[in-house]
């Protein structure tokens, strides 16, 4: 694929001249601008090449041009040596034996211009890996924009180069290299003259860290258990119908879990009946946002792996096109597409809102830069073939729909005027130009209608739109088709909409006109791609039939729930499936909604799903699909990320992430007996969202994050909060920032301790409500947030065995309460731990789920001291516990071990160094304390 780069301005210009030529139109004359001269962006950036490279000049500590990024842990070690040099005679040195923590050295910044493509490069002789080169870029005020990594692993003690080409996004002025082991890995050797360069090269795509199987995540621990993928979901975002050997077919692309051997897949089926007639799995992939046609009949998908797939009819046969946006891949996350003339596509991406253009002539992608500087998506695009314009749904923040002409003129098409409101929706979701008419979908579910002369001629009620695609009527050009859950039509003429009550299958995703040789049947026809599979609907008669595709996929688990019944995993972005914590055998997956917390009540399972911030409920008795209690659209909710329940009030606490393009989050209070719900948003935090809920005594304790909704504009908040809420006055009783800096705060749990747990980033905290201060903080764990939206970080629940166990997406982790020593169980993948009712931890990775059967507790066993009255030094093992011996009151106990005073106590000296205190009330694994009680010692703990 060959990928052209060249300024906006002359983009959007150069690309419509062609498709105004194509409609017969004459076209304004445009000079284009030369692409970016990487020699003068060398030349302009002064610091250019980074400092000390080669390591050579300066003392050995510190690294002169360098720095440690973070800490230097136990058991790492990174500077300068003379044992070994690729060049002069000096390299540096990295030792990293501790099997948590990575170690980093980052270079002095250097100067860099947006839209060039600097390459790094170091030479690496390494003894184990993996260890990375890192290019980051910041803007002007030090925020990182970029942080892409190529890894290296051992060379069997040759020198060998690595390299990592990066374009400087927009906004970028300063860029480091850093060198890196990382936190799963351990790696050892030795790296030299590190250099940083501007390249004219197209870079190639980074290679992605590759996950561990679910062999790999068991072989780590011997308790752990693989329970397999448990949800398989019927999920597609678009379908479009063609033809293959005259036979109408539809094309629907079904998401899956490329890391668990599922990837998404391209399911060709028969539009008459449904019937499968092949699948395709697109490698790599985990789903696509959008599938259209172009005009000569292949089929365009773009993809989860941000790349452009077409399908060609005529052969049968998939092909990965190529990353959308090569120079930076990340800026080129395709969200819509849109048929130009001859052949091409139009694609338009998410999160800088850029507006791409491929070629099949000879496989280009042309990026034509920002159509709206201020909105970071593009979900819609159409194109009117007639008239040479593209139709362009932007947003983020605001919807708006721009219509770029075919001289490359650009014109905003929506205004307060002529559609009242719709600036403060977020998105324009969908779009259909049929007849002489852009039929658009605002969110939530508008339907809006422009004319060819750029005129609003209706605009309906919330949620009288839903699909893809309206059909104009061949027999009846001023009544158009479209769906909700029944087909509807919009009468040009009276500018008024008509609910048919015919069912429609699912909303409509594309349709044909036919005319059927059949009286049943008589005019025309309506065949239709539908949400659910296909279905055939004639307007004369109402008469409709439907099927089903029936395909499904494993998806990937959005989170993992205790349900009443059993263990419940929900889908993303469609499923909710029962399932065995000990065998894995899972139920069929409810095939409705994205869940993202839970809690039990009377028997049912309450959800929070998304969007708009719903109350689910669910009934495993029925198993029909959740119903709704109440929805926070009209609050501006999306994402309920905490929810718990006080079964004493009979009240449920749910905490939300603020919708698209906004950042206030809230807190609902919604009480069962008088159906009635209060929304807490600025009362509790400002300009934040609200992502874990914990009810315990009386009081709410709250995690926020200061990220919003996608799309949404800096906040300009740069700390997230614990807050503690009396739901009885309405009030905030504590706020406290537990580590300034951070951005989310997660994990909250009840801690054996009595105590509140909780995790900001990688700090561990705990709250004792009784004197309403942190009482513990300290950086138990490894991971970060970095530069993206983070909502789902760490989970924390108790085992059996009365540690805490838990999970922050790169690790599942055990921490002793007493001890509060934190032990890696898992490295590299961990999500969503949950105890399940024996107290065993699940967790899981991608579509996959695992158990780690929490060891038994040492069980309190009665043993009768026969001679008390014996020597001081005697000792007593207890039965059944091997290596496990109890001292005598008054005997002088090891180091660190604690001896009961008294004449009738003993404490027990656990293998594993755990010893109670004397005077504790709890017992835990392999710690017990004991007591004479009358006529007998026995254990009482």
């Amino acid at each position: 694929m060959r990928t052209v780069r060249r300024p906006l301005t002359a983009l959007l210009s150069a690309a419509l001249l062609l498709t105004a030529a194509s409609a017969g139109m004459e076209p304004a004359a445009a000079e284009p601008s030369p692409p970016a001269d990487p020699t003068v962006a060398a030349e302009n950036a002064a610091d250019l090449p980074l400092a000390n490279g080669g390591f050579e000049d300066g003392p050995i500590d510190p690294v002169t041009g360098w720095a440690i990024d973070g800490t230097v842990w136990e058991n790492q070690a990174i500077g300068l040596t003379d044992a070994l040099a690729h060049g002069g005679t000096r390299s540096l040195r990295i030792e990293d034996d501790n099997a948590v923590r990575g170690v980093s050295l980052q270079s002095e910044p250097f100067g860099v211009q947006p839209g060039i493509v600097y390459e790094a490069s170091a030479w690496m002789n390494l003894e184990r890996g993996p260890l990375g080169l890192y290019v980051r870029y910041f803007d002007a005020d030090g925020n990182r924009l970029v942080n892409q990594a190529v890894w290296a692993d051992a060379t069997g003690g040759e020198w060998q180069e690595l390299t990592s080409a990066v374009a400087a996004p927009a906004g970028a002025a300063t860029g480091t290299v850093l060198l890196n082991s990382s936190t799963a890995g351990l790696g050892s050797g030795y790296v030299d003259d590190v250099a940083m360069v501007a390249t004219d090269q197209v870079p190639p795509p980074p290679p992605l860290p590759p996950r561990p199987t679910p062999e790999q995540i068991v072989a780590q621990n011997p308790n752990l258990t693989h329970l397999g993928a448990p949800v398989s979901s019927r999920i597609i975002t678009n379908m479009v119908l063609g033809e293959e050997d005259g036979i109408s077919m539809t094309y629907g692309v079904y998401r899956g879990n490329a890391a668990s051997g599922s990837p998404a897949t391209l399911v060709v089926a028969d539009t008459a009946t449904g019937a499968i007639v092949r699948t395709i799995p697109l490698a790599g992939t985990d789903h696509a946002t959008e599938i259209r046609r172009s005009t000569d009949g292949r089929i365009y998908m773009v993809t989860s792996n941000l790349t452009l797939w077409t399908y060609d009819p005529a052969t049968h046969e998939a092909r990965n096109i190529g990353l959308i946006n090569p120079a930076s891949p990340s800026d080129g996350y395709g969200w819509s597409l849109a048929d130009g003339p001859d052949g091409t596509m139009y694609i338009g991406t998410y999160p800088q809102g850029l507006l791409f253009r491929y070629d099949p002539a000879d496989d280009s992608i042309t990026n034509l830069g920002r159509v709206d500087e201020t909105q970071a998506y593009i979900r819609a695009l159409a194109y009117d073939h007639e008239r040479g314009n593209l139709y362009v749904g932007v947003g983020g923040s605001s919807a708006q729909i721009y219509k770029i002409g075919a001289d490359g003129t650009k014109t905003a098409l929506l205004t307060e005027e002529n559609a009242p409101g719709a600036g403060d929706e977020s998105f324009i979701t969908s779009f259909t130009f049929v007849g002489d008419r852009l039929f658009a979908r605002l969110n939530p579910s508008r339907l809006t209608v422009i004319t060819a002369a750029d005129e609003v001629e209706f605009i309906g009620a919330d949620r009288s739109m839903f699909g893809y695609n309206v059909a104009q009527r061949p027999d009846d050009p001023n009544t158009y088709i479209f769906t909700t859950s029944t087909f509807w039509e919009y009468n040009a003429l009276t500018q008024e909409v008509r609910n048919t009550g015919v069912p429609s299958n699912g909303f409509l995703n594309d349709s044909r006109w036919v005319e059927r040789d059949d009286p049943q049947w008589p005019g025309w026809t309506l065949e239709a791609a539908t949400g659910n599979g296909v279905a055939a609907y004639n307007p004369d008669t109402g008469q409709v039939t439907s099927a089903a595709i029936g395909y499904t996929n494993p998806v990937t688990v959005q989170k993992l729930f205790v349900g009443p019944d059993s263990m419940y995993a929900s889908g993303y972005m469609v499923g909710l499936a029962p399932f065995d914590s000990v065998t894995g055998e899972h139920g069929t997956t409810v095939q409705a909604g994205q869940y993202e917390s839970s809690a039990v009540r009377d028997g049912r399972l309450l959800l929070g799903a998304y969007g708009n911030g719903r109350l689910m409920e669910y009934d495993p008795v029925t198993g029909a699909n959740p119903r709704q209690i109440f929805s926070l659209e009209a609050e501006d909710q999306d994402r309920p990320f905490g929810l718990d329940y006080d079964p004493v009030g009979d009240r449920i606490f749910m905490g939300t992430v603020a919708h698209y393009g906004r950042n206030q989050g809230a807190l609902t209070v919604y009480e069962f007996a008088t159906d009635t719900k209060t929304v807490y948003t600025d009362e509790i935090v400002t300009e934040q969202s609200v992502i874990d809920v914990l009810y315990h005594d009386g009081l709410v304790y709250l995690g926020t994050t200061i990220d919003g909704g996608l799309g949404a504009p800096p906040s300009g908040q740069t700390d997230a909060h614990f807050i503690v809420f009396d739901p009885d006055t309405g009030q905030v009783v504590r706020d406290l920032i537990p580590v300034a800096g951070d951005e989310g705060v997660t994990g909250l749990l009840l801690g054996p301790d009595g105590l509140i747990w909780g995790v900001s980033e990688d700090t561990v905290f705990k709250y004792d409500h009784a004197t309403g201060e942190i009482v513990y903080s300290e950086k138990l764990l490894a991971a970060r947030y970095g530069t993206a939206t983070v909502w789902a970080h760490a989970y924390l629940t108790v085992g059996a065995d009365g540690n805490v166990y838990g999970s922050n997406r790169f690790t599942f982790f055990r921490i002793d309460p007493q001890t509060m020593e934190h032990t890696t169980i898992v490295n590299g993948v961990g999500s969503y731990a949950v105890a399940d009712e024996a107290g065993d931890v699940l967790f899981s990775t991608g579509a996959q789920v695992f158990t780690y059967d929490v060891p038994e507790p040492v069980t309190p066993q009665d043993v009768l001291f026969t001679d008390l009255a014996g020597p001081a030094r005697d000792r007593y093992t207890i039965p059944d516990v091997e290596g496990v011996e109890y001292l005598v009151a008054g005997e002088v106990a090891p180091a660190g071990v604690h001896a009961a005073s008294g004449e009738v106590s003993v404490t027990a000296v656990a293998t594993e160094g755990h010893v109670i205190t004397d005077g504790a009330t709890s017992a835990w694994s392999h710690s017990f304390q004991w007591r004479r009680v009358p006529e007998v010692a026995a254990n009482t703990s």
